[in-house]
């Protein structure tokens, strides 16, 4: 699929690479992943996002090249690669920048399930791991020797945290060979790209301890759920940037817990949900009742209402999918 993906781009003289909102390591990985590869077949490229590139990310090659996208800034390109998001709403919150029946041809390389029918190229595959596991099989296609060790670095920090470092169940034996070829390709160990994901903020870590206060069990204790209201959140960016990234998997990691819900109030009537589960729940069957979507074991939405409200909406969902966890 790669070598179609890549005769279709080669006709262009310039493409846009475009990156899912709120990014995370997996997304700014492949991203840099795949403007690697352009530059290896001399295709000009210019990469963008929605969304500034969290502190402890800016370290991946590339990272510090990513412009923010505005409106009409893709109007001067031909075709655009949508990289780790499948559906064209994940990559902006104005729908005048992204949208069906755009003029420039469209590229998607990901690995989420129910991928959008209306990009024009596609690559997806949702049994991998990351989507920075498929752009290295991509450089594997092309060449190995095109990957370079910073690049090598960026992959391996993707596949990292969409495996929850390598501990989730997508975490496969090829999973783990494309991470050794990764290290020894990159000529590091894993605490190199460790040390780079841990740095947090004052704010962050002030951020968690508010979090944390808010954590509520349902009775049986199988379902965990914390939230943050705009307030918290604009007081703790006083001491910096704040990101949350990681914050449900601390009420997932209690003992007992099956499932974990991490509500953040995005703005007045409008809260982001991120949801991940352990052993045989599949959170993304409750995320896309709530017009979201994602993996099995973790996924997203983004729900109207107060936070209660929205806690509340997604119980109620949870308890239609798995009554079991419920019962005391």
């Amino acid at each position: 699929m790669f070598e179609s993906f890549l005769s279709e781009l080669t006709p262009f003289y310039e493409v846009a690479v475009l990156s899912h909102i709120r990014p995370d390591a997996d997304c700014i990985g492949a991203q840099s992943g795949v403007c690697s590869l352009l530059e290896a077949h001399d295709i000009k490229y210019t990469a963008f996002n929605e969304d500034p590139v969290p502190a402890n990310l800016q370290w991946m090659k590339h990272a510090k090249k990513i412009k923010l996208l505005e409106p009409g800034s893709l109007e001067a390109f031909e075709a655009v690669i949508f990289v780790d998001g499948n559906q064209y709403h994940r990559f902006t919150r104005k729908g005048d920048i992204v949208y069906e029946g755009t003029p420039f041809m469209s590229f998607m390389i990901d690995h989420h399930p129910h991928p959008d029918t209306n990009f024009d190229v596609v690559c997806s595959d949702p049994t991998a791991s990351s989507t920075c596991e498929l752009i290295f099989r991509w450089f594997e296609q092309v060449g190995l020797d095109k990957l370079d060790p910073s690049t090598a670095q960026s992959l391996f920090a993707g596949m990292m945290r969409d495996t929850g470092s390598f501990s989730f169940e997508n975490t496969a034996s090829e999973t783990l060979k494309t991470a050794g070829e990764l290290l020894r390709i990159g000529n590091f160990t894993p605490n190199v790209v460790v040390d780079k994901m841990a740095d947090r903020s004052l704010g962050t870590v002030k951020a968690m301890g508010e979090v944390m206060q808010s954590i509520e069990l349902t009775p049986g204790g199988k379902v965990a759920t914390i939230m943050m209201t705009k307030e918290q959140m604009e007081y703790c960016a006083q001491f910096g940037e704040v990101d949350t990234d990681g914050f449900v998997n601390q009420a997932l990691a209690i003992n007992g817990v099956e499932v974990a819900l991490f509500l953040k109030e995005a703005q007045e009537e409008e809260v982001r949900m991120s949801l991940r589960a352990k052993r045989d729940v599949d959170v993304n069957v409750w995320a896309r009742d709530m017009n979201g979507g994602g993996h099995q074991k973790a996924a997203g939405a983004m729900v109207q209402g107060s936070l209660e409200r929205a806690r509340e909406e997604a119980l109620d969902v949870g308890r239609r999918h798995n009554p079991d966890l419920f019962r005391f």
